[in-house]
């Protein structure tokens, strides 16, 4: 049953046969291996991705000569500190010419070049699984994907169209087209995708987030929401429910503009993390703690999370993926600007610990990544202009940059850095996908920030009529926030200069 949703493209129901086999049987080492691959995808998954690869490993004298090959090509990926996707996509190739015919080893070499960043060997590794089994709706949705990151939308949604085709049933192409609609801004056109999502699969929970969004970005009343989330959390499993709750309690109360809720609710899911061995389930409270103190103009608090983080942060694993998500969530060169900007660091120690930063993501990931790079480096550290002169001057060697950013956090950051270098024709469209991106739910902080920053831009750029209306923005969603916002004071501040109606 897994290997058939898998190939049908339904991730949730690959992910729940997969569990239920390993029920059955805890010897299964090819329902592990597959297991592990399917978390892998997952952020916040990355533990129990490896925990399943390494049961792979203990049981593999249950597997195939076939599943035996795929094991020992991923170890790389999975077991190697840092990992060592060179290798692993190595192994892959020598794998699909041991076994030509074989459309899953096929994938799996074009899953690993779309997390690597090599989107072309990647497209023609799902080209070759198509050739070999037209019905994989898996292969389709990763070329689909690897298209998106070089941005060729029209491509991408023409192999949605076609995954669709081959399996009805197929979920993960309409995940696919909810990253375009959210990047897009198409709202509406989101919420029906996943409505669809929704109608195919009604106990896959990560539907019901993704519904949550759309809502949050049309304006829909909070009860809706709220709603909608509760279904979310009455499909999850028991230890998965209680941070996800969490989270999404949280960004709730930061969509209120209530920072004492949020920071209350963000410290649970750090003290809950202190048993986590990956970095990853210690950066996201941790850069959640810092946006909130940011928020109410707390910058004692907000270094002292940075701290702590820096200092025990090689105490946890890094993640074994090298994709854009895990680059912009390692928050190491954003704290090491706020200890800068507090004096807490020197501007040559600061240089000297971003160039060791930069080096050692150089050495893990390639290509479509290396803007995410700097995005991280340089444009989320960027608080004035010299910053962002220095970025500029750095961006050569990353450039261009992904034509595709996922969320607002990283668009509104490059407009930031071109706005305050005076580039107003470079900074506002950066800064328009970012606040009209369908994201508020997800990370209200840097969807509402990103208002703030185009308003600013328009005030600057003498456009008054298209700045009140962004400020405005910030103005009405965090006017009542506890304690006051420091992005409203500065909306309401530029608002009270340009004269705008309130």
């Amino acid at each position: 049953q897994g290997v058939r949703a898998f190939r049908d493209a339904t991730f949730d129901a690959a992910q729940k046969s997969f569990a239920r086999a390993i029920e059955l049987d805890p010897n299964m080492a090819a329902a592990y291996l597959r297991s592990a691959m399917l978390e892998s995808t997952v952020s916040a998954d990355q533990a129990d991705a490896r925990r399943s690869y390494n049961s792979a490993q203990q049981h593999r004298a249950t597997l195939s000569e076939h599943d035996a090959t795929l094991l020992d090509a991923l170890e790389p990926y999975f077991q190697a500190d840092p990992p060592d996707l060179a290798a692993c996509e190595k192994r892959l190739r020598v794998a699909t010419e041991r076994f030509p015919g074989d459309a899953e080893l096929a994938y799996y070499l074009g899953f690993i070049g779309v997390d690597r960043g090599n989107m072309k060997s990647a497209a023609l590794a799902f080209e070759k699984a198509l050739i070999l089994d037209p019905g994989l709706a898996e292969a389709w949705a990763g070329k689909a994907g690897a298209q998106i990151y070089v941005g060729e939308f029209d491509g991408a949604l023409k192999a949605l169209d076609k995954c669709a085709e081959v399996s009805p049933a197929a979920t993960d192409c309409i995940w696919y087209r909810t990253l375009i609609d959210s990047h897009e801004g198409r709202c509406a056109a989101l919420e029906a995708d996943v409505r669809r999502w929704i109608a195919k699969d009604p106990d896959d929970y990560y539907g019901y987030q993704i519904l949550a969004r759309s809502l949050v970005a049309q304006h829909r009343e909070p009860e809706t929401v709220r709603a909608v989330l509760e279904q979310k959390w009455a499909k999850m499993t028991p230890d998965r429910r209680a941070k996800a709750k969490a989270l999404d309690e949280m960004d709730l109360a930061l969509l209120e503009g209530d920072f004492i809720a949020a920071e209350f609710l963000a410290k649970g899911v750090e003290e809950r993390a202190d048993h986590e061995t990956d970095v990853y389930e210690h950066a996201v409270p941790a850069t959640l703690l810092v946006d909130i103190y940011t928020e109410m103009g707390d910058e004692r608090r907000a270094r002292q999370v940075a701290v702590e983080f820096l200092q025990r942060k090689d105490a946890w694993r890094a993640p074994h993926r090298v994709e854009d998500n895990a680059i912009l969530s390692d928050p190491v060169p954003t704290f090491l600007a706020l200890l800068r900007n507090g004096n807490a660091i020197t501007d040559a120690t600061f240089d000297a610990k971003r160039a060791a930063w930069l080096a050692a993501w150089q050495a893990k990931t390639s290509e479509a990544y290396v803007g995410f790079l700097w995005i991280s480096a340089y444009a989320f550290p960027t608080a004035n202009a010299h910053d962002a002169d220095t970025a500029l001057a750095a961006l050569a060697p990353f450039a261009p940059l992904p034509p595709f950013l996922t969320g607002a956090r990283a668009a509104t950051s490059v407009g930031r850095v071109y706005a305050l270098a005076g580039r107003f024709d470079k900074a506002i469209p950066y800064l328009k996908k970012a606040a009209a991106s369908c994201t508020a739910m997800e990370d209200p902080v840097s969807q509402t920030r990103a208002h703030l920053q185009l308003g600013l831009a328009y005030a600057a750029h003498g456009d008054h009529d298209a700045a009140c209306a962004s400020l405005a923005v910030v103005d009405q969603r965090w006017r009542n926030a506890k304690p006051r916002s420091t992005s409203v004071k500065t909306a309401q501040t530029a608002m009270a200069k340009l004269g705008c109606p309130r």
